[in-house]
């Protein structure tokens, strides 16, 4: 699968795509799997995690 530059994808997808991360992440699936499954590279996927991690954490 070819992955897609974050700039060209709507902000609302990249929303979208995000949660849907934190979701399957949640459930247990590994990185490498969302990263697939949304067609972004790995290393966005662990920043949406720690991004989420921080809010969490910090109750925003």
């Amino acid at each position: 699968m070819n992955k897609k530059d974050g700039r060209s994808i709507t902000r609302e997808t990249l929303e979208y795509l995000r949660n849907q991360s934190i979701k399957l992440w949640k459930k247990g699936k590994s990185i490498e799997d969302i990263s697939e499954f949304c067609g972004v590279h790995f290393t966005v996927v662990y920043k949406w995690i720690r991004v989420y991690k921080k809010k969490w954490i910090e109750g925003a």
